[in-house]
């Protein structure tokens, strides 16, 4: 007995598939293009909005929403892609590289020509001899309304064979392409909800960028930013906080794990615990580990917020002979799993020391106790 067919229309575009095919595959297999990805659910490429009709699986953190790579058609189906800039490859160089943090690197890129990007979206990132890696791009820490540079936020990992070899082996001047952009975690214009905007680690870097576009369209915009490091010494953003802060409806809720005695703003603890309480009317993005993201996600489920997540997957250190001989025909570095000593073609700028660290969350001290324009600087108002 075959299986009922069903009838799927995406935009303007229509097919036929089995009822149980997975949707991606089967809009592929019958010439419809879905832009496509990781092809796991978790990088978000691949969500189309459901009109009309059923699927099983793939459910997003926007009610509607599914990701086509793991959602089967149960049902006639009418769905809605979302317009997105054009996937393009470039060619650029390493401008600059910086670190933030003992355990965080930002890096400048300068393309050949301009990368159109929505806030929250990635690039697939490849250093010349290097394996890809995903990256979001962010906005500069120093000027947000500067778009000549792309600036990738990047947490060194132990044995990281791409990340470990910033500041050394991959140093300005060094060529890289970049793919993209990909993702569907970005910022929608338009919209006056208040934004809830929740990070750990350099999971920041698209809630920077989108903090700043949601800033530039509405000033006075409702926002709460809830940021969070494992140490004070990695809370690498606080540059970037006090700009944010300076804006009437901002809330600025920085947060660590470890005790710290430097000052009563930072919270102790974890960022979890420092979510707003939600609404249905909020609009929440998250950015971090695959188990943190999902707790965001189940708090802003249970509120019926929308949720846009990127969670970050790791790169396991995986290797025999098969992919080293592939490696070494495609020019990629391969990195033996030992502990890493970075050995440095040039110094990059060093780590502010603690007590520079201090006199800059002094500063920030100070500021919470005066006016900027006529507004309050909103640290730590939120739950």
């Amino acid at each position: 007995m075959m299986r009922k067919k069903c009838r799927v229309v995406i935009d303007d575009q229509m097919f036929t598939a089995s009822r149980g095919d997975v949707l991606l595959d089967a809009a592929l297999l019958n010439g419809v293009d879905i832009p496509r990805d990781c092809r796991s659910g978790h990088c978000g490429t691949c969500r189309v909005r459901v009109l009309e009709g059923s699927t099983i699986g793939g459910e997003c953190g926007e009610p509607g929403a599914v990701h086509a790579c793991q959602s089967r058609i149960i049902s006639d189906l009418r769905l809605e892609l979302e317009p997105l800039p054009e996937v393009k490859t470039i060619a650029g160089h390493v401008s600059a590289i910086i670190r933030r943090a003992p355990d965080v690197m930002e890096v400048g890129i300068e393309p050949a020509q301009t990368v159109m990007y929505l806030p929250g979206q990635y690039l697939r990132v490849q250093f010349r001899g290097y394996p890809e890696r995903c990256y979001i791009p962010t906005v500069s820490m120093n000027n947000f309304a500067e778009r000549q540079f792309i600036h990738l936020q990047v947490r060194r990992v132990r044995n990281g064979r791409v990340s470990g070899a910033l500041g050394g082996a991959i140093s300005e001047g060094h060529r890289v392409k970049l793919l993209g952009p990909l993702g569907t975690a970005f910022l929608r214009p338009g919209s006056l909800s208040r934004l809830v905007l929740v990070a750990s680690g350099t999971g920041f870097a698209p809630i920077w960028s989108i903090a700043a576009a949601a800033i530039q369209e509405h000033p006075g915009r409702r926002m709460v930013i809830v940021v969070g490091a494992g140490t004070i010494e990695s809370l690498y953003m606080i540059k970037a906080l006090c700009i944010l802060a300076r804006f009437p409806n901002v809330t600025i809720i920085p947060v660590v794990e470890a005790p710290q005695n430097v000052t009563p703003i930072v919270r102790i603890g974890s960022v979890i615990e420092y979510v707003p309480e939600l609404s249905a009317e909020d609009i929440v993005h998250t950015c971090g580990s695959p188990a943190f993201v999902e707790n965001v996600s189940r708090i802003a489920a249970a509120a019926g917020a929308p949720c846009y997540d990127v969670s970050f997957v790791p790169h396991e250190f995986k290797e025999n002979t098969l992919s080293r001989a592939f490696d070494w025909f495609r020019g990629v570095k391969r990195k033996e799993p030992v502990e890493e000593k970075l050995v440095r073609r040039r110094a990059p700028p060093m780590l502010p020391s603690q007590s520079s660290f201090q006199q800059r969350v002094a500063l920030a001290d100070r500021a919470m106790q005066h006016s900027v324009s006529g507004f309050p600087i909103n640290w730590n108002h939120g739950r």
